[in-house]
């Protein structure tokens, strides 16, 4: 049964002042339900308002208010990204505070934030901008999902053809694509570089390495799974990097001549040179995680260490969204005493990606297959992203 709490989200509402009005949403009463196993019982931490029951994915554990810095969620964060407050809220302040004391204000209609995305994904820019999807050291937070899925609704509503770069050592992306077998990849592109830098080589020799996705009406270059080593200590880890700072460089300069629209799937290591060369290209920063507190923790921290390294702008303007894998969906309180976290941070509501069996992991995702509501979020966040590109561009370097 739909949850009423994401309807609402869907029509504009931010998601903590839901969630401060309506923690138990009623449900719509189904005349012939259909028989379900029980919900395994749930508690609620007083004044966390995070769950006490056990995951339902193994590598997941639930909160607790001594994680959390004695009930924040964002307990010793750094006090610089605290006290940046986000410019534009993702819905007026006096909307906000109506609907938090029970005024009868009526919610942005779905129709209206359609047409504010319609104006946003309309959008023209004078030069290429890039959106960089990372999310800090932690695995599994839906990077490459949210990659493709912003390739796709980039190119289902913009008019433009969008590519999508992965810069993940997982090299994952190509098990996410319409057409991701037996194509070419960033290091055959990077092997060209000097034969397709060349003055007066044609783009379309450029346009021979990428590969079109005729669901999502975007282009795409994998990379290779980078190798694994095994370290001194008997402990495992990813191999180097299979290009340079510079030749993922050249990659982005030779894909965005003809695809000014740029989404580059990063690996979780900010220190490899790959990431850091995608940093400074990029012009909004979009942040996957899991409503789990590692997942968090990992994504704030990475935020902290963008700001010690000059990307402040990047990460105070960062679009947080939530993503979730069947069976693990975290508690609805939970969720909103996190999402309440980023707003303390001063970013923007966080958005969310509804669970959609279409959305598997390693397995092709084909945008016409997708539920609706799971392709209305997706093009939620391609507005949020191109109205992310209307900031002044950051310096090339």
């Amino acid at each position: 049964m739909t949850d009423p709490t994401f309807d609402l989200a869907d029509e504009g509402v931010p998601l903590h002042v839901l969630w401060s009005v309506q923690d138990d949403p009623p449900e719509t009463v189904d005349p012939d339900p259909a028989p379900v196993d029980p919900e395994p019982v749930s508690t609620v931490s007083e004044g966390t308002g995070l769950s006490d029951s056990p995951s339902a994915l193994p590598d997941q554990r639930a909160v607790s208010a001594s994680h959390l810095g004695g009930g924040d969620p964002f307990g010793g964060v750094r006090g610089e990204l605290r006290r940046s407050r986000f410019q534009e809220p993702s819905s007026p302040a006096w909307r906000r505070v109506a609907r938090t004391v029970g005024l009868p204000v009526e919610a942005q209609s779905r129709r209206s934030r359609e047409s504010a995305d319609e104006r946003a994904l309309a959008s023209r820019w004078p030069t290429p901008r890039t959106v960089l999807v990372a999310s800090g050291g932690r695995g599994g937070a839906g990077k490459t999902t949210v990659s493709v899925l912003l390739g796709a609704a980039l190119g289902n509503f913009t008019g433009q053809v969008p590519a999508l770069l992965d810069n993940n050592p997982a090299g994952d992306v190509d098990l996410a694509l319409d057409q991701g077998s037996d194509v070419p990849t960033v290091e055959d592109l990077v092997a060209a570089l000097p034969e397709l830098s060349k003055d007066g080589v044609a783009t379309s020799q450029t346009e021979s390495f990428l590969s079109w996705q005729p669901s999502g009406r975007f282009v795409a270059l994998p990379a290779r799974k980078r190798a694994v080593k095994v370290r001194p200590d008997g402990s495992v880890g990813l191999a180097e990097p299979t290009i340079s700072a510079a030749e993922f460089g050249g990659v982005w300069r030779l894909v965005s001549r003809s695809h000014p629209l740029v989404v580059v799937d990063s690996g979780n290591n900010i220190a490899d040179a790959p990431f850091k060369a995608a940093l400074e290209v990029a012009d909004v920063l979009v942040v996957p995680i899991q409503w789990w507190f590692e997942w968090v923790d990992s994504a704030v921290g990475m935020l902290e260490d963008l700001i010690d390294a000059g990307h402040g702008d990047l990460a105070r303007n960062a679009i947080v969204v939530g993503t979730a894998k069947p069976g693990g969906e975290a508690p609805r309180r939970q969720r909103q005493a996190y999402s309440r976290g980023f707003a303390d941070l001063g970013l923007a509501e966080p958005l969310e990606i509804p669970g959609d069996p279409g959305l598997g992991r390693e397995t092709p995702i084909h945008w016409d297959t997708l539920k609706p509501e799971t392709r209305a979020a997706a093009r939620h966040l391609a507005a949020r992203v191109a109205r992310g590109f209307d900031r002044t561009p950051r310096p090339r370097v």
